[in-house]
């Protein structure tokens, strides 16, 4: 035979209930945070040391090629400037990178910018390489710019 549900049991299913649903949204929370900071300079060069192969290939191409490039992850493919690109292995390295969450690659006042994280409209941060060592990453938009361990990159900020 069952047992009568004892005001007790239900009392206590009603905290395990509570509690785990407190838990859940405590871990939401902490993902939402999570998501929105952006790095230093310590995860972009941990990013820079990962993806330097990719980088340097695209960087490669644009000095060669002598001419500025802008491309959005969500629609380089349809872009003159992607499709003007020759080299199999450019092209790849600019699909993998947009691949590992770069948002754009774009060249403006002798720096290439790499896109990697943002945070809505209005912030956002990735590397920059700089085609002359002299130079420090230059633009409207740029916030903060900080050398990085190898020669002519940087880690950078702008809204």
């Amino acid at each position: 035979m069952n047992k009568p549900v004892t005001g007790k049991f239900r009392k206590r299913n009603i905290y395990i209930i509570l509690t785990a649903f407190i838990i859940v949204f405590a871990l939401v929370g902490l993902w939402y945070v999570i998501s929105l900071s952006i790095p230093g300079e310590k995860s972009a060069e941990r990013i820079l040391k990962k993806d330097k192969e990719l980088l340097d290939t695209v960087v490669t191409y644009i000095v060669n090629a002598d001419r500025d490039i802008s491309l959005l992850a969500y629609n380089y493919e349809a872009s003159s400037d992607y499709n003007d690109i020759r080299d199999e292995n450019v092209k790849r390295a600019i699909e993998q990178l947009f691949d590992r969450n770069y948002s754009s690659i774009n060249t403006e006042d002798g720096t290439v910018y790499f896109l990697r994280w943002t945070r809505g409209k209005d912030f956002g941060a990735g590397l920059a390489y700089t085609l002359d060592e002299k130079d420090t990453p230059q633009g409207y938009y740029l916030i903060k710019a900080s050398p990085l361990t190898q020669k002519c990159w940087y880690y950078y900020e702008e809204n």
